[in-house]
Formats: C-alpha cells, structure tokens, sequence
C-alpha cells in the first residue's frame, strides 16, 4: 500500500469542506481512505495529498502514529518533585487541509502554558493522529490499539522524567477534554477537563470530523468500559456548565466515582449552542488552571492551623514554634517536646519568635533548661541566610551571648538533628545584662538610718557622710559575676573627695572580718588611686570597701573606678 498519493474530487473548495455529507461520493471516499489508515495532509493544483499516518510528521517527537512535544516551566532548580501535565488539544478548524493543524494545532495548543504551572513541571503535548480530523483519542477499526499506545507513552515519559503518577495531571478542552478524561478513566489519573465534547449528536447531520459510522455520536459510551464505583477520591474534575446546550445533559451518564462535575453560573452573549461551549472553554481558562494547579500542587501542600497553646511566661522567652515539616511539636506536662520527622531540609531553620529581640551590641544572659542526647545549635537570626550561633547541651544551665546584630528569631537548623531525636525544653529565659551586672562588685544602697547618703552622681556611685558612726563603712561585695580562683588579685580604688582626708582607708572584707589593707592623704577635689593585694588562698575575701575613719562630717566620696585583677 502507497504511503501517499494525490488525488483530485468534483467539486472542489480547496479544503475539507469538499467532503461534506451533501457530496456524498467524496464524502464516502475520503471515510475509505480513512479507513485504510489515511488521512489529508496538503492541496496544490486542484489535488488533496493523502499520507498515511505514520508517515505524518508534525517536526516534534513521534513514536509509530504518536506525534507529540514535551516542554517545561522553569526547571533551573528542584523547587519541587518533577510533575508531568498531559495537554490532549481542542479542535479547531476541520476543514483545513493541514493535519498538523487539525490534529495538532501546530503544537500551539495552550500557548504560555509553561509559565502558568509551577516550576519543574514538564507538559506532554499529545495529537490526535487518527482518521481524518482526529478521533477524540477513541479506538478506531483503523487504529485499535490507540489508547493502549497513548497509555504506553505517557508512562514512558514519566519513567524518563522521574515523574510518579501522583504529580501526573491529565488536561484538554472539548476535544481535548475527551482524551483526558478517557485516558484519566482508562489509567486512574487525575485530570482536570474543560466542557469535555462527549457528544457529537449535533455535528451528525454534517459529519463536521468525518467520524459518521466509525466512532458513536454519543463518545460517553466509549467510556463506560472504563468506569470504576470504588474511589473516595474525586480525582478528576469537569468544568461545565448548566447552560452549556450541547454537552450538559450527557454528563449525567458519567457514572464513576472518580469524578466531580463543577457547574459554572455563566451568562452568554449569543444563543447558539457551540457559541455557549466556546464562552465556557474559553472564559473558565483562569478557573481552569487555578484547577489544574490545585491537583498539581496536591502533593506538596498541608493546610495547617497555628498553635492555640502559649508557653508560660515565667520559663519561657520564646513563643509557641509554628506548626513545620522538621519536627513535631508537643507541649505537655509542663515541658516543649521536639521530634525530628524524617523530612529532608536542606538549609532549612526551624524558628521561635522572640518575646523581645536581641540588640545589637548587648549583653544577654540565656538560661536554657533541656534533655537532649547530643548538643543543639541554636542559631540567633532574622531568617535571613546568616545569624550568630550558640550551642546548649544538657547541662547548660546559662548562656552567656553577647548580640552582634539585632535578631528577632532564634532557631535550630533541622540538619544538625537526627531523625527521631528529641529535644526536651523545660526552660528558656533571656535576661539582659545591665552594666551593674558586668561590674565584678555591687554598689551598696543606704537607707535613711544609714551614717552615708547616697547621691545622684555622674561616677559609679557618690555617698555623703552626714551622720557620725563609730565606724561608718560601705561594703562594695564582689558581684554573681566575679569568680575568682585560690591566687593573689590586686584591687584598685579610684576616688574623689570634697575635703580633704588624712589616711583614706582601702578595706577588705572576709567573712565577719574587715581589714584596713591600704590608706593613703587624699586632697580635695583631685582623684586618687589605692591599691592592695587580697590572697584568696588565706582567707575566703567577700568584698573591698571604705569608712568614715578620718573623714570630715558632710564630705562627699565619689567612687571613680573600682578594678581587680588576678596576679
């Protein structure tokens, strides 16, 4: 059998429309060539050019009579697992004499297509290569295994693409709606169809696809080998309309469980019937892809509801973490219990939300109370791609973090956790540290019985002595924060008087014991500087301080400097 050949009809248009049922002779003729695996591919000089189907070549990708194209959204990172769209395309014009344009649409079925769906998404665009204009991708006498093929590809593709069957979405408007839903039944795919054409009892009278006596007008009764009763799950969604005259009514005979009909209010201009089914296929695109993307993106998202619990303020600086993929969250008999999923991260961070931001520049004291059976790296951040790090183990107790940046975020890098670990948190208060707690000494505080009078004062402290004791002494004790070890320490006093003061004493207190270790004449209004040497290794020494001892009633002492340092 030739794979192609001219021939030239009476009468003749130049198109398709030469075959209409009123010409009956080129009508039958052409159905015969159909039948014997034919198909229209050209017109010059008065004659049709008739290639047999697997001798067609649209210029994409072909496999037997399968001719196709794959194309892909932006796929310049894996944002997500790989998903496969199968686009089956509408009809448009059936008289042309191009079949890549009947069959094909020239591969310009969906055009921006790409750019719609999400990323890493692949687009197999199919052709309806059969008969003359297409079969609705149905089984034909001439090609009988044509879903079986067609079934084949798709699953080939996806075995190339890495794409698994649930990131697959079978898609078409009218014409291409048939073929999605068809194959969507056959192989138990989702799908999303746009007022799927499943009846051509209203281009009967005129063989509008030169289908008559190949396929039924009624292409539900194709489908109804492959329906199912046993699903939950309404994977394949119909756009439709009440108001769409020509398809509406057959949709009722779509008994499977897989499908969900959506019935679209929508008003129309014209009252013809295929002017209804082109307001519909054509002004739903945005609901359309809004579906398609749903099913596409099924996978990938989780509706989640933020947490109703609230830490206790008195243990915890940090707020409820919000709900995540790393780790499952419990907060119960008074402790927050993290778990690590076994979800991949990759530069993830899990963050709690400070009750009050570090600032830059500032000293913070980080009491962490947890159980966990190796280090947690805790990352200060404002979950940006930097941060400044500290490391609690189960038996910290304090953390000592000086903020290099003002961080409103503090989080732990999923990474760093094994799967299943847990990460107990009984505890986790943050005190910022004044400058009186970076002072290896307290200030003391008088009272109104008290020999001194406190003063406001521009130096670390100022005392008036105004009432006369026997004698009258300021105890400056070393603070939480000094720690000292069994070594001799020098200690250095820095002060100004208002009188002038004969053997200004320099005092050391241990225990119930003060001793007078230094003196020195200070003249008024200059500042003056003693020294002594305490030895932890003699005597457990509390504090320094001074006394009244020689100093005239209503002088003021400012104390200028206090410093020690390990010898």
């Amino acid at each position: 059998m030739k794979e192609e050949f001219w021939e030239s009809f009476s009468p003749d248009f130049g198109d398709l429309s030469t075959f209409k049922p009123i010409y009956q002779e080129n009508n039958q003729k052409l159905k015969e060539y159909a039948r014997q695996g034919y198909t229209i591919d050209g017109y010059e000089n008065g004659s049709y050019h008739f290639v047999k189907l697997e001798a067609l070549d649209f210029g994409h990708q072909k496999k037997g009579r399968l001719q196709y194209k794959i194309t892909s959204s932006t796929n310049n990172f894996q944002y997500f697992p790989n998903k496969l769209v199968v686009l089956f395309p509408y009809q448009d014009s059936t008289i042309t004499t191009s079949a890549s344009h009947r069959m094909f649409l020239n591969g310009e079925v969906f055009p921006g297509l790409e750019q719609s769906v999400p990323r890493n998404t692949y687009i197999l665009t199919l052709a309806d290569v059969n008969c003359i204009t297409g079969s609705f991708f149905l089984n034909t006498e001439s090609y009988p295994d044509y879903i079986a093929e067609v079934q084949t590809l798709i699953k080939e593709v996806c075995e190339n693409l890495g794409v698994i069957k649930e990131n697959v979405v079978l898609i078409g408007s009218s014409r291409g709606g048939v073929g999605a839903l068809l194959h969507a039944l056959v192989g138990d795919y989702a799908a999303v169809v746009n007022d799927p054409a499943i009846s051509l009892i209203y281009a009967h009278n005129n063989d509008e696809y030169f289908l008559g006596d190949m396929i039924s007008d009624d292409l539900t009764e194709s489908l109804v080998p492959y329906f199912r009763h046993d699903s939950v799950e309404k994977k394949i969604t119909i756009i439709s309309s009440d108001t769409s005259k020509i398809f509406w009514s057959y949709l009722q005979k779509l008994q499977d469980s897989r499908i969900k009909i959506i019935n679209v209010d929508i008003k129309h201009r014209h009252k013809n019937g295929f002017s209804h089914h082109s307001t519909i296929t054509g002004g739903m695109i945005p609901y359309y892809l809004s579906q398609v993307n749903e099913q596409l993106l099924k996978n990938d998202l989780a509706i989640v509801e933020p947490p109703t619990e609230n830490l206790p303020v008195e243990r915890f600086d940090i707020g409820m973490p919000m709900v995540n993929r790393w780790f499952d969250i419990v907060y119960q008999n008074d402790v927050l219990t993290l778990t690590r999923t076994a979800v991949v991260s990759q530069g993830d961070q899990f963050n709690f939300i400070l009750k009050k931001a570090f600032q830059m520049g500032q000293e913070y004291e980080i009491e962490v109370d947890i159980i966990t059976e190796k280090p947690v790296h805790f990352i200060a951040s404002n979950a940006l791609n930097h941060g400044q790090g500290f490391v609690a183990e189960q038996t910290t107790k304090k953390i000592i973090f000086n903020s290099n940046n003002c961080w409103a975020l503090v989080g732990i890098s999923p990474e760093t956790i094994e799967t299943g670990q847990k990460i107990v948190i009984k505890q986790f208060k943050i005190r910022q540290i004044s400058d009186a707690d970076k002072f290896d000494f307290s200030i003391p505080h008088v009272n109104q019985r008290h020999f001194w009078k406190q003063m406001a004062t521009e130096f670390l402290a100022s005392y008036l002595y105004y009432r006369e004791g026997s004698p009258a002494r300021l105890n400056f004790a070393f603070s939480s924060r000094f720690s000292h070890e069994k070594a001799r320490y020098s200690v250095t006093l820095t002060v100004q008087v208002s009188n002038d003061v004969e053997k200004f004493g320099l005092l050391g207190f241990a225990s119930n014991r003060v001793s007078r270790l230094s003196e020195k004449d200070i003249r008024k209004d200059e500042l003056a500087t003693l020294s002594m040497i305490i030895d932890f290794r003699k005597r457990d020494w509390t504090g320094i301080g001074i006394s009244s001892q020689g100093v005239a009633l209503n002088t003021k002492i400012d104390i200028v400097e206090i410093s020690i340092t390990k010898l």
